[in-house]
């Protein structure tokens, strides 16, 4: 199994490093750079098409050999179908920006067929309170989730190496916590995502030869957002839910400090900006290459507590994450003081 597993990562890797690397051969779509930029000179982009092919290939070729529930079970379609159409949105952006309304729209598309196929959190523990039945909410907190995790991912997607190399450890981590719960054919499939994008990561390694592009990261935020609610689907005691927060831990908290501060600094939050905390600490002269494997080491961290999470009871599963906050906590302050220390 092992043997079969290692040839089958090889090879997926090998068909999404081979795109990518025709993307930036022949650079059919180039990145110039502006105000917002954090790179100086022209690169391609959109090199998260060869993640996105290289993923389906694998996922048709799991179904075909040994795997037949990836194209059977309705939520296992879920999850690629819906990538896939977030990736469409995402490519339409890359071949020429549009607005943000289109990119919504395809991301709200994707949330609604993976929705209708079965994807749906309907049981989540709270603490204080155990399990949580959540009856008509649990469409709305899906949608919430599946659309929210997507931009997230893609407004993380702004510095060499950084989303790849955290695609590739978190569903690395997924693959062990599913294999860890019995969930075979899940973590076949997370399996897929995480070499696909392994191969993708050799070219997007700081200095990048080509960026992943919003065809990229919707489609790896999507099936991560999707692969969560897959993992805790028929999950009773509604914490199951929880590891892919956990596994993007840094990209959520990330998000939501920079959205509060710059609401509380009287910013227009939908506005492109560059000042999010990873963006902020390589502008002050940290730099790509130390930037994203600081953060990279948070993904792994973060990918070991999943790992003591699905390891434990229920009841314990979600105190993993107070050291994950005071490790993000303890991130932000060390950004806002090597920003002060650059400047004076």
């Amino acid at each position: 199994m092992i043997v079969a597993i290692v040839i089958f990562s090889v090879v997926v890797a090998s068909i999404a490093a081979g795109v990518t690397w025709l993307m930036a051969r022949r650079r059919f779509l180039i990145d110039q750079p502006n105000h917002r930029s954090s790179h100086i000179q022209p690169t391609p982009r959109a090199g998260g098409v060869g993640i996105v092919v290289a993923t389906t290939l694998g996922v048709i070729a799991l179904g075909l050999d040994g795997h037949p529930t990836v194209l059977r079970d309705p939520g296992f379609l879920g999850v690629l179908l819906g990538a896939l159409i977030a990736a469409g949105g995402g490519l339409a952006d890359d071949i020429r920006a549009r607005t943000y309304a289109v990119k919504l729209g395809a991301q709200i598309a994707a949330a609604a067929i993976a929705m209708s196929m079965g994807l749906v959190i309907d049981t989540l523990y709270v603490p204080g309170l155990g399990p949580v039945a959540l009856g008509v909410f649990g469409p709305l907190l899906t949608l919430v989730w599946l659309v929210g995790l997507t931009n997230a991912y893609n407004f993380m997607d702004g510095i060499d190496g950084l989303a790849g190399g955290t695609a590739a450890i978190g569903f690395g981590f997924l693959v062990v916590a599913l294999l860890m719960l019995s969930q075979i054919d899940s973590g076949s499939l997370a399996c897929t995502f995480a070499a696909a994008s392994l191969g993708f990561l050799f070219f997007n390694l700081p200095p990048a030869r080509i960026f992943m592009g919003d065809v990229g990261s919707q489609f790896v935020g999507f099936a991560f957002a999707a692969l969560g609610v897959l993992a805790a689907r028929g999950d009773p005691t509604g914490t199951l839910v929880y590891i892919v927060p956990l596994l993007l831990f840094h990209f959520l908290f990330d998000t939501a400090f920079t959205a509060i501060r710059r609401w509380r600094n009287g910013e227009n939050v939908t506005q492109a900006h560059r000042t999010h905390l990873y963006q902020r600490l390589t502008h002050a002269g940290f730099g790509h290459g130390r930037a994203t494997a600081a953060l990279c080491a948070m993904a792994v961290a973060q990918g070991v507590g999943a790992l003591w999470l699905v390891s434990q009871a229920p009841s314990l599963r979600l105190a993993i994450f107070v050291p994950a906050l005071l490790l993000q906590v303890v991130y932000a302050l060390a950004v806002t003081r090597y920003e002060t220390s650059v400047t004076e």
